[in-house]
């Protein structure tokens, strides 16, 4: 790199590490200027840095401007565009400084300084640090970026959480405002599944029929739904047990008149199918007595899924059976609409649309827009990763406006030297990102939370990459082909009709040649019958 003459007089070059290695076996206090080649060393420290070494440092101070592109041993301080200053002595670090902050370097040096006169007096101690050792500002950068990410990943969490439970409040919402008179029970593994009939019978007495009934299989991921706000869930051993099992789903429809709400009628479905049954009978001294009979549903003991053997035990443990009641229903009515979301989506299609496709977790990058070639060349090589781009007048979310929404607009309309090209961009890409953040961006968002925010200011609901032509053009593309595809369906249809027709006026007519042909033959066989019996006569 290119100094004044000033600089040069000053600060020593470095560029390898042989230069390194030659200017660390200088006596004093070495401090160097840490950059890579993209961003350069920091030149408005010069002034302060003169200043300095003639009052204070003299031969004692020595400074030097390092560039580490090409330098081994500093290759972690390499892609920095924040200035760092390394603190040498003996051919080691002894201190580490980030930032352009002037007055801090300044105070620093002055007492590197001090510490280091001190030393070489006998007078004093010093921590000394391997160039491949991180210092203690390093190790406090490390656990401060470590702690940010971890914040980040449990914001994202429970941001995700958030985000997923509103949704099920929502739906089942709807469903509890459009379904009253329908609930869900759900018959365990060990109850046969031609026993419904028997089912059926016993929920006939309080007005009850089955409106949907379904085979289906309780997975771990079920649980968000399957015990949403649920007063009554069931046992963590009792799920352990029946996972990846077949259970019967039923949905029941409760009386029209019936004024209850459904969950309390279908507790007593539910007591009348799995409680004892007493009915009143004679013995044989003809007295009343009672008599309790098997619940029609029953619970029984299931074995436990086994347990992985370990290498370190030679025997497994055996696991006591776990008791699995017959059939469960919620007690409250949200946990009852979320059972009809996970289980019976059939009785939700006329109010509840189609579950949404949620945008993955993703950043806002955003760059100076005269970078655009550069960008939009990595756009088109990751294309499944960038969920939509634009072109605005600020990188502020709150102040800025849309320019263009595709490459073809912005070349056509004045540009300024402060626009912005914003990308919203999928972070489970790690590759994609990496990329574009190594085009030097202006801004990336901290973390997938405030992205998300970020990104619903630049491109709000409905925004999309495609020009307002291109829309209408391809919606009456749309269009044109539904009504060729229906046209296609009618001609089918009359073709079909057309050849039917012509297929019943083919069987009519021979059917009526049929007739003419017997009809003829008839009319013979009579002529011929008369001939002959008119001999006989005049015989």
């Amino acid at each position: 790199m290119t100094k004044k003459g000033g600089v040069q007089q000053l600060q020593t070059e470095i560029n390898t590490d042989d230069e390194l290695t030659k200017f660390l076996e200088r006596d004093g206090l070495l401090v160097l200027d840490i950059f890579t080649d993209w961003c350069g060393p920091c030149l408005g420290m010069v002034g302060s840095l003169k200043k300095i070494k003639l009052e204070l440092g003299g031969d004692d101070l020595h400074l030097a401007v390092c560039k580490v592109d090409e330098i081994e041993i500093l290759k972690r301080f390499r892609n920095r565009s924040e200035p760092t200053w390394l603190f040498a002595s003996k051919g080691k670090v002894v201190n580490l400084m980030f930032g352009a902050n002037v007055p801090k370097l300044m105070k620093l040096i002055a007492e590197e300084l001090k510490i280091e006169k001190s030393v070489r007096a006998g007078e004093g101690e010093r921590t000394f640090f391997e160039f491949q050792e991180l210092t203690p500002a390093e190790m406090e950068r490390v656990e401060e970026k470590q702690r940010l990410e971890e914040e980040a990943v449990r914001a994202e969490q429970e941001s995700m959480k958030k985000k997923r439970r509103d949704f099920i409040v929502h739906v089942t919402d709807d469903i509890m405002t459009n379904i009253r008179d329908h609930g869900v029970m759900l018959l365990m593994p060990q109850i046969p599944k031609d026993s419904f009939r028997r089912i059926s019978e016993s929920a006939d007495p309080f007005g009850v029929c089955c409106k949907d009934k379904r085979i289906v299989k309780l997975m771990p991921d079920m649980l968000e739904i399957l015990h949403f706000e649920c007063d009554n869930p069931l046992p963590e051993d009792v799920l352990e047990v029946i996972f990846n099992k077949e259970l019967q789903a039923v949905a029941w429809k409760v009386a029209d008149q019936e004024t209850r709400p459904v969950e309390e009628v279908l507790q007593l479905v539910h007591a009348a199918l799995t409680d004892p049954q007493f009915v009143t009978t004679q013995n044989d001294a003809g007295e009343e007595v009672e008599v309790q009979l098997s619940p029609v549903l029953c619970a029984a003991e299931l074995d436990p899924p086994r347990a992985t053997p370990s290498p370190s035990l030679e025997k497994v443990e055996e696991r006591p059976k776990v008791l699995v009641p017959a059939a469960w229903t919620p007690l409250n009515r949200r946990a009852n609409a979320a059972l009809i979301y996970l289980f019976f989506r059939s009785l939700t299609e006329l109010f509840l649309p189609p579950d949404p496709v949620p945008d993955p977790p993703h950043l806002a990058i955003i760059f100076d827009a005269f970078k655009k070639q550069d960008i939009m060349d990595a756009c088109q090589k990751h294309k499944e990763a960038v969920l939509a781009y634009g072109y605005f007048t600020s990188a502020d979310p709150k102040a800025t406006e849309l320019i263009a929404n595709t490459n073809d607009s912005y070349a056509k309309v004045k540009r300024t030297v402060s626009d912005k090209l914003v990308l919203k961009v999928t972070k489970a890409n790690t590759e994609a990102v990496l990329e574009l953040v190594s085009l030097g961006p202006c801004f990336v968002s901290q973390n997938c939370v405030q992205g998300e925010a970020e990104c619903l200011s630049f491109f709000p609901e409905g925004y999309t990459n495609r020009e307002e032509g291109e829309a209408v053009e391809e919606e009456h593309l749309e269009v044109s082909k539904r009504g060729k595809k229906k046209k296609k369906k009618k001609k089918d249809e009359d073709t079909s009709s057309v050849q039917n027709g012509q297929e019943v006026a083919d069987i009519a007519a021979l059917e009526e040649a049929i007739e003419e042909h017997e009809g003829d033959e008839k009319t013979s066989n009579d002529g011929h019958d008369k001939e002959e019996e008119a001999p006989s006569e005049n015989a």
